[in-house]
């Protein structure tokens, strides 16, 4: 039987892997569309900004981060844990 804290991780990192794979496409995208021609080789390409629309979900590609860690650090102890009884 797995501690509670290793399954508490699991469903976090399974929550925030979940929601970078669905933002990080359409953020990806609107970064790529919203930049000009020019190369940033030459330094002359503008910073490309989110749409306005977007921002709800940068919002979720930003959440999604703390709860990896979050839950990368609870399947940690909990494994530890786990095993030291």
């Amino acid at each position: 039987m797995r501690s509670r804290n290793f399954i508490v991780g699991i469903i976090l990192v399974t929550a925030g892997v979940a929601g970078l794979v669905y933002s990080m496409p359409i953020v990806s995208g609107a970064m790529s569309l919203k930049s000009k021609a020019e190369p940033a080789a030459l330094g002359k390409a503008p910073i490309p900004s989110l749409p306005s629309s977007d921002f709800a979900i940068f919002g979720i590609e930003i959440a999604s981060i703390p709860a990896l860690i979050a839950g990368t650090a609870l399947m940690a102890y909990g494994q530890s844990n786990r095993s030291a009884r």
